[in-house]
């Protein structure tokens, strides 16, 4: 699969991997906070809910499938790494892990490149809730520990499929969700985990072609027949 600008992708234009990247931090890049996990989720389920409805609506076709993934492609370690610049990510990993696994499908969107500064302090909570106050303590099922330091970046970017998984799938009952092919395990090449959704569209409706109109006997015919004269 090669890389593809999203209109191309969602247009049908081109098939292949496009990124349109969620934010899921505050504050400027030298001082990135994460987002609380509840927040995140929202932010992705949103984005990833608005691309299936731009896709559709735009090619006249429904998704037939979409599946929810996490990967990991090595690092460009000569710059630093920018979870909303895929420059920094270095992504010739990635196309040959999409190759292997998606070839069939007619797209892959990359969704965030999640990275050990991106993790909040606070476990996940029931529900997405874009309102969640930024700077709320950890949950009753937290725990006393933790923190950043308890959860890897690779854990953590499962953790955020597995909750869209469970939303798409028990709460929302769509039946086109799917989990994604098992992920690349986290080498040491590897700073960053990149969560992606692969779609695959119906089939293209037929064309109806118009049927002709029968003419009758008579039809358009406006003369009135010779009368045989008596």
């Amino acid at each position: 699969m090669e890389n593809v600008c999203y209109d191309d992708l969602k247009e049908g234009r081109r098939k292949g991997y496009a990124f349109e990247l969620v934010k899921l931090y505050e504050g400027p890049e030298n001082k990135r906070k994460g987002l609380l996990f509840d927040r995140s989720i929202y932010r992705l389920y949103e984005k990833i809910t608005k691309i299936l409805q731009e896709i559709e609506t735009t090619q006249k076709r429904a998704i037939k499938m979409f599946s929810i993934g996490v990967t990991y492609p090595k690092y460009t370690k000569l710059a630093e790494f920018d979870p909303m610049n895929s420059d920094t990510w270095k992504t010739t990993s990635f196309e040959g892990y999409l190759k292997a696994n998606y070839i069939d499908f007619d797209g892959v969107i990359v969704l965030c490149g999640v990275s050990q500064d991106l993790i909040p302090n606070a476990r996940p909570n029931a529900r997405p809730n874009e309102n969640a106050a930024p700077n709320a303590t950890p949950n009753e099922n937290a725990g006393p520990n933790a923190t950043p330091n308890n959860w890897s970046y690779s854990n953590y970017a499962l953790d955020l499929r597995h909750r869209l998984m469970y939303i798409f799938t028990f709460d929302d009952r769509d039946a086109r969700a799917t989990r994604g092919i098992d992920e690349n395990k986290c080498s040491s090449t590897s700073a960053v985990a990149l969560l992606y959704m692969a779609f695959k569209l119906g089939k293209k409706e037929a064309k109806q072609q118009p049927v002709a109109a029968r003419t009758l006997p008579g039809d358009g015919d406006t003369t009135q027949p010779d009368t045989a004269s008596t």
